[in-house]
């Protein structure tokens, strides 16, 4: 963007000693050049007046696209910023997904398992409830009953066996709880790896169409700026011409000032001729007038006045 740049010429107008020109002595030609060079000096000045105005208008013009520039410059930031806070957010939902997908996988290891101590236990098919009260119910009969030796033997034999498949379905049912929770879980983290998927997909896509009008808005950029320019070379062109013009202008007032100069030495050296000539007068009526005084004849009015601006009487 290019700065601004303030015309200023300076008026070096002399106008001094205009009144010279009415001298009888003063040489016509002299005048005649001066008169000529003030007419030339005006028309170039009006030249030079008139582009500095189109200068001025083109500077005008260019200033007004650089303001628009800085606008557009300014909403393509905006937009550059929203799609980097876009895009950290779909680095941060993508580091959260990988690790999600990570805890799952290492849930699907535990889940599986699981699985496979379950099938080994081998679990019997009798529910925890029906062999508590098996065990009961023979208990009670040891207890209650009076029964052969080989009776009671067997009974406790069965209740120890019935005892360890009650520590099977026990251990089996924690490990359906387990199975039960640890699924859930999976579950719930691939809701949610949907969730952050989708998150993703528009984040990328608000990103991306963010970072499409920043283009677009740097292709405007470039049209405005291409305008801006051509606004400036037409500035540079109008006032390179107007620095034309004044340069001209000046060189015809230094024209005019050297004529002006030897104007006034003329007439100074007119005046001089003059002053030496009164003064030959002077005298001539002095010599007289005291030759008059000194034989006693009458004075004239002007005799008489040298004499009384001489002092001599």
């Amino acid at each position: 963007m290019r700065k601004k740049i303030k015309l200023i010429y300076p008026l070096q107008i002399n106008e001094e000693a205009e009144h010279l020109l009415e001298a009888d002595n003063l040489s016509e030609e002299l005048i005649s050049q001066l008169e000529e060079l003030k007419t030339k000096s005006n028309e170039i000045k009006k030249q030079r007046d008139e582009h500095n105005e189109i200068a001025k208008k083109y500077a005008e013009e260019r200033d007004a696209k650089n303001t628009q520039i800085s606008t557009l410059l300014a909403q393509a930031k905006e937009k550059k910023n929203l799609r980097d806070n876009l895009n950290s957010q779909v680095a941060s939902l993508k580091a959260k997904r990988e690790e999600l997908e990570k805890t799952n996988e290492q849930l699907l290891k535990e889940y599986n398992k699981l699985k496979e101590e379950l099938t080994a236990l081998n679990q019997p098919r009798t529910s925890l409830k029906a062999l508590k009260n098996r065990v009961k119910d023979l208990e009670w009969k040891l207890q209650t009953s009076v029964l052969p030796l080989d009776r009671e033997k067997e009974i406790v034999k069965e209740i120890s066996e019935l005892e360890k498949l009650i520590e099977e379905k026990k251990k089996a049912d924690e490990l359906k709880n387990q199975l039960i929770l640890v699924k859930t879980q999976i579950a719930a983290n691939r809701l949610e790896l949907k969730n952050i998927k989708n998150l993703i997909i528009s984040a990328a896509k608000s990103s991306q169409n963010e970072h499409n009008s920043m283009g677009d808005i740097y292709k405007q950029v470039d049209e405005v700026r291409k305008q801006a320019d051509e606004f400036h070379n037409k500035f540079l062109e109008a006032k390179a011409k107007a620095d034309g013009y004044h340069n001209q202008y000046l060189e015809i007032r230094k024209q005019m000032k050297e004529i002006l100069d030897k104007i006034h030495q003329l007439k100074l050296k007119d005046r001089q001729e003059k002053e030496k000539l009164l003064e030959l007068k002077i005298n001539q009526i002095l010599k007289i007038a005291q030759e008059k005084l000194n034989a006693g004849e009458k004075l004239s009015f002007e005799e008489f006045q040298v004499l009384m601006e001489k002092g001599l009487i």
